[in-house]
């Protein structure tokens, strides 16, 4: 005897409920990554290994660890540090650095 639930789910639901992910702008495999001067990304991950330099990386976000690749060609993170998340691309995230933190205030501006 096999068990039914009265409500089936349709064949391309997903029968979990969503999590906190949903909320990344996610590609399709066939998309281009766009990344134009000044993205800024409110997700934000953590550079844990360095699988090959300057091409792919482990990092964790939200609690999850995925892996990597630098939208930017010759950027080299480490561990520990604070990359932006900018997508997925298959199973992996599309990152970035983090930009400096600019000055809100005049009095702030660095001195010559």
């Amino acid at each position: 005897m096999t068990n039914f639930s009265p409500v089936q789910p349709e064949p391309d639901e997903f029968p979990l409920e969503p999590g906190p992910v949903e909320h990344v702008p996610w590609g399709q495999d066939d998309d281009q990554v766009q990344v134009f001067e000044g993205t800024w990304s409110d997700y934000t991950a953590e550079v844990a290994d360095v699988l090959r330099p300057g091409s792919r990386y482990q990092v964790k976000y939200e609690a999850t660890y995925w892996t990597a690749i630098p939208v930017e060609p010759g950027v080299d993170f480490q561990p520990g540090d604070l990359v932006a998340v900018l997508g997925r691309k298959g199973n992996e995230l599309m990152i970035r650095p983090l930009p400096s933190p600019q000055p809100s205030h005049p009095d702030q501006l660095p001195t010559p």
